[in-house]
C-alpha cells in the first residue's frame, strides 16, 4: 500500500490521495509527464514559497574553442550526449569549425534530472539508451 517504485508506469490509490495533498495535476500536466504517474506535483505550489524555480540560471562558458554548459540539474548520459551533439552542430552552423563542448552539471542551482523519453518509457522495463 505504501510502496513507491521507482520506474512504475501505474499509480497507487494511497499515493494518489496524498499527492492530491500538495497540488492536483491538471490534465496537460499528466499528459505532459505521460506514461509515468505524478508522484508530487509541486510545479505551481508557491505556499509557503515556490516550491520549484519558475526561471533557472544557465551558462556557456568558452575558451578557445572549448564550450562548458553549466546546467542545472542532473543529465543521463544519454540526454547529456544529446544535448552536447546539439550544441556542436549549433556551434559547427555558427562558424565554429571543432568545438569541443563539455557539460558541467549541476550548477547554479538544481532543478531536478534531466532524461530522455525513451529512458523514461524503458523504466523498469530492463536498461535505458
Amino acid at each position: 500500500m505504501f510502496d513507491f517504485t521507482q520506474g512504475t508506469n501505474s499509480s497507487s490509490p494511497f499515493w494518489n490521495v496524498v499527492s492530491g495533498f500538495i497540488s492536483k495535476p491538471t490534465e496537460e500536466e499528466k499528459a505532459c509527464q505521460s506514461p509515468k504517474p505524478i508522484l508530487l506535483n509541486t510545479g505551481d505550489v508557491e505556499k509557503p514559497y515556490d516550491w520549484d524555480p519558475a526561471t533557472v540560471p544557465i551558462s556557456v562558458f568558452q575558451i578557445g574553442d572549448m564550450f562548458v554548459l553549466n546546467a542545472p540539474g542532473e543529465l543521463t548520459t544519454m540526454a547529456g550526449r544529446r544535448l552536447r551533439r546539439t550544441i556542436e552542430d549549433t556551434l559547427k552552423k555558427g562558424g565554429v569549425e571543432s568545438p569541443v563542448v563539455t557539460i558541467a552539471g549541476l550548477t547554479n542551482t538544481y532543478t531536478h534530472y534531466i532524461t530522455t523519453f525513451e529512458e523514461v518509457r524503458r523504466r523498469g522495463k530492463g536498461g535505458g539508451e
